[in-house]
């Protein structure tokens, strides 16, 4: 599957996953679900960093030069970052760090990664329109302060985003290693 593939996947798994949350009346606040869905978009790309020609693995080495390349010699393409287990992992993660971090530092970091998606994403279209990205950057800012046990929310959709990646690689001739480490062997359905 294509990157961009990967990532309205996830977003319309998560969001299935708040149709289903509202029909069985559990709570989700707005704000949960609009961060966990651009969460969960970011996540259904993650898994590809470990492919150098990816547009994961191009966005990391700018970030960190070689990584992309390093970590495709030692884990290889639908290695570790395509398992199931890693995903799971991930956002378990994600949720315990999150409830580390104080609530104004956790919604800086919040602003700024929604705020400079926007931007990405508004750039393709005008550059005036920056500014949009501050403001969106900013209105997340405050809706994780004013919601900080949000920050779980977002640890579940870093694992279906993730998830929704290997299940969408499973779909594929070449499959994935879904069930690694307990079996290395692709799941091609």
């Amino acid at each position: 599957m294509m990157t961009r593939t990967h990532g309205v996947s996830g977003v319309a798994v998560w969001m299935t996953g708040d149709i289903v949350a509202q029909l069985t009346h559990i709570p989700l606040p707005r704000t949960v679900v609009l961060a966990g869905a651009i969460a969960t978009y970011v996540a259904a790309k993650a898994p590809d960093v470990d492919h150098p020609d990816s547009r994961p693995g191009h966005i990391l080495n700018r970030v960190l030069p070689g990584a992309p390349y390093l970590i495709n010699r030692l884990l290889g393409h639908r290695g570790v970052t395509h398992w199931a287990i890693t995903g799971i992992f991930l956002g378990i993660l994600v949720g315990l760090v999150g409830q580390t971090i104080p609530d104004g530092v956790l919604s800086i970091i919040g602003g700024l990664i929604t705020g400079l998606l926007v931007m990405r994403a508004i750039r393709r279209f005008r550059r005036r329109l920056w500014g949009v990205g501050i403001i969106v950057g900013i209105i997340i800012s405050a809706t994780i302060t004013i919601t900080p046990t949000a920050i779980w929310g977002i640890g579940v959709a870093v694992t279906v985003g993730w998830t929704t990646h290997i299940l969408g690689d499973c779909l594929t001739y070449q499959g994935a290693p879904a069930l690694g480490p307990f079996t290395l062997r692709p799941v091609r359905t």
